[in-house]
């Protein structure tokens, strides 16, 4: 009777052993999914960061990311650009068309090298691109 009792007990200590260790297993599968969708999310603009690309490559991004949002809107990514005209940061639709407008203080030359910067805030969450005329 006594070695049935202590039976059960091991059996049962086990029993939680295994249901802890599947909890943290599941929690640690959690979070690297939860890392690789974010990283997924982000690869368009990961691709910038720390890289030249061109003015049309820039004209380009800028426009995709801001495009649905109009006056009065922020879009939750910036887009900040740099060029031998004056630095300009782009939070929504606005000012899209003079990117490619020769004639405005806001142009940007397709041909013209940037160098390409993601920005992050404390919580690792991406609030700005910037683009520096080379």
């Amino acid at each position: 009777m006594a070695a049935g009792v202590v039976l059960t007990c091991i059996v049962i200590g086990i029993g939680f052993y295994m249901a802890r260790e599947a909890k943290s297993t599941a929690m640690s599968s959690a979070e690297s999914l939860s890392d690789f969708k974010r990283e997924i999310s982000e690869k368009d603009i990961n691709r910038f960061d720390d890289r030249e690309v061109t003015g049309s490559d820039v004209v380009n991004f800028t426009r995709k990311e801001l495009r649905k949002y109009k006056s009065g809107q922020e879009a939750p990514v910036s887009v900040k650009i740099s060029t031998s005209l004056g630095n300009y940061t782009y939070e929504n639709n606005t000012m899209l068309k003079e990117l490619r407008d020769i004639t405005s203080a806001r142009y940007v030359d397709p041909l013209a090298m940037f160098q390409g910067k993601v920005v992050r805030d404390d919580n690792d969450v991406i609030i700005r691109v910037e683009f520096t005329q080379k």
